[in-house]
């Protein structure tokens, strides 16, 4: 069972951040680690967005067309579509994320947060992969 904790992150710091994910990364896994410092707690509030539980259940029925089932049981959530199943906890800034690969929890998950927001960050918890969800939209020269 692979496990991943996802963030909403600023847009603000997605921006300025988007390259330079190996220092998001140590933030975010110092945070995950020694989340009773003050100090941690204040900077993480600071650059993660509150996860709006009802909008974004109702967005992953949306996106799915509704062909995906959802069991609700407080803030657990299992998405289970064709054998694939991911569950989902939410918390008030970060999801945590349980499925049997990635492929899985791109199939339930990731594609329905891509559309909600481009700016959510997934850390693999005991590993040091991390990276955005999408990639940032190149800008044109002038």
């Amino acid at each position: 069972m692979q496990k991943y904790t996802i963030f909403w992150i600023e847009q603000e710091f997605c921006y300025h951040y988007f390259y330079k994910s190996e220092i998001l990364f140590r933030f975010l896994n110092e945070y995950m680690n020694n989340n009773s410092r003050n100090d941690l707690q204040s900077q993480f509030d600071f650059i993660t967005k509150s996860i709006p539980y009802s909008n974004l259940v109702t967005h992953i029925q949306r996106f799915h067309g509704n062909q995906i089932e959802l069991k609700v049981n407080g803030r657990k959530i299992d998405l289970i579509k064709n054998n694939n199943k991911v569950t989902l906890y939410l918390k008030e800034r970060s999801m945590i994320i349980k499925c049997t690969s990635v492929q899985e929890a791109d199939f339930l998950l990731f594609g329905a947060l891509k559309m909600f927001d481009p700016s959510f960050f997934i850390v693999e918890n005991g590993s040091t992969n991390s990276g955005w969800i999408t990639p940032v939209k190149k800008e044109a020269l002038l």
